[in-house]
């Protein structure tokens, strides 16, 4: 509808009416408004980036992934920061080790 006056340069996925970049203190009033009407804890914009990475480590998410994702510069970061987050990490794929190797490898 807006024609010519619709901004595509920026190819935004979220964006105002007018296809700009939405400002951080509309997006912050739509985020609370969201989180009121769905009845859900409000927690502040940090915790929701370590939530969202640590939900993606629990499933599994390869770390490269979940570092590229939060803009790491490299798995490194992201695996200082995030390793602790994940209770069992290192003996759930113990296990998985464990199955791979087959049953006729572990001692009786």
């Amino acid at each position: 509808m807006l024609g010519h006056a619709y901004q595509t340069e920026l190819n935004l996925v979220f964006c105002t009416g007018t296809g700009g970049p939405l400002s951080a203190r509309n997006l912050y009033r739509a985020y609370k408004g969201i989180v009121g009407k769905a009845d859900i804890p409000d927690i502040n914009w940090h915790a929701l980036r370590h939530t969202h990475a640590t939900l993606l480590l629990q499933e599994g998410a390869p770390i490269a992934f979940v570092s590229e994702r939060l803009g790491h510069a490299n798995p490194a970061v992201t695996l200082s920061i995030y390793t602790h987050a994940v209770p069992g990490l290192q003996a759930a794929f113990g296990d998985r080790i464990d199955d791979w190797l087959g049953a006729e490898t572990r001692p009786a």
